[in-house]
């Protein structure tokens, strides 16, 4: 598991061109997989706004602020730079 935060990503350190612009970024959606290498089940969990939703097929829903977004099942993380 490696833990990563919903918010603030601080990626200035790994980019080369440390004057440019800030590189901050935040979460907005996680991919995630249960089974094995053979087979399994998809899910996500997606940022609308403030709110994150559990999405499973074809159950779409609120989860409450709290819940864990990113687990071991997590294996794509998405994230969108914060504007200037």
């Amino acid at each position: 598991f490696v833990q990563c935060p919903l918010k603030a990503l601080e990626m200035a350190d790994f980019v080369i061109d440390k004057e440019a612009e800030k590189y901050v970024y935040d979460l907005y959606a996680v991919a995630n997989h249960s089974g094995n290498i053979s087979g399994g089940h998809y899910t996500a969990y997606v940022k609308k706004g403030d709110t994150w939703y559990s999405c499973d097929d074809t159950t779409v829903r609120a989860v409450r602020e709290g819940t864990n977004i990113i687990t071991p099942a997590s294996y794509l993380l998405f994230y969108k730079r914060r504007p200037e």
